[in-house]
């Protein structure tokens, strides 16, 4: 565990400054991570909602065109039983995928800040006053800021890291999924062919 070190003196205007640049391009990486996390969520469901669209037309023109005895039973009964365990796996998919975009609360330590940046704190601690806020944010000094700043990266980084976990997860939950769009892909094209 890493040991708190003693705060430095924030007199020098420059150095001051310079923390400040630093905490707020940190804070935007933050928040442009948990952007890419939710993009890439995005594009697990719309992966899923193309694979399921090509799967029905795929699956249309079979039936449409194979003719009736090529329905062999077996084959018939193995196309639906993929076809209920892929339409299964891809809602698994999909609700992994969309618990990314659920609203989380900010779960960071608290560094001491007046909580004029993180929109839940300010929420909290102001409601809709914004003549509140105004006094708060005219009061608070460098280290305040910094110390909000502190609260609202570590909070963010916090969400990233759970979206990131969910992403991860809906990623290999969708790899399986193509395995199995496969083998009911194949097995279509068997009850298209054998009769």
């Amino acid at each position: 565990m890493l040991q708190r070190l003693p705060l430095p003196e924030l007199h020098d205007e420059a150095a001051l400054r310079g923390r400040i640049e630093y905490a707020t391009r940190a804070f935007g990486f933050t928040q442009e991570l948990i952007r890419f996390m939710d993009q890439k969520a995005f594009f697990v469901i719309s992966v899923v909602g193309m694979l399921t669209t090509a799967l029905g037309f795929f699956t249309s023109v079979i039936i449409a065109l194979a003719p009736r005895p090529a329905w062999h039973e077996a084959l018939g009964k193995a196309a639906g039983v993929a076809g209920l365990v892929y339409l299964v796996a891809a809602f698994a998919v999909i609700a992994t995928a969309s618990s990314v975009f659920m609203a989380r609360s900010h779960r960071g330590g608290s560094a001491g800040g007046p909580g004029l940046l993180f929109p839940l704190a300010v929420a909290g601690r102001h409601g809709a006053d914004a003549g509140s806020y105004l006094h708060s944010l005219l009061i608070a000094g460098p280290d305040a800021m910094l110390a909000d700043y502190a609260g609202s990266i570590t909070g963010s980084a916090l969400i990233y890291e759970l979206k990131q976990r969910r992403v991860n997860r809906a990623v290999q939950a969708m790899r399986g999924l193509s395995l199995v769009w496969m083998a009911l892909i194949v097995l279509l094209l068997l009850v298209a062919t054998v009769g």
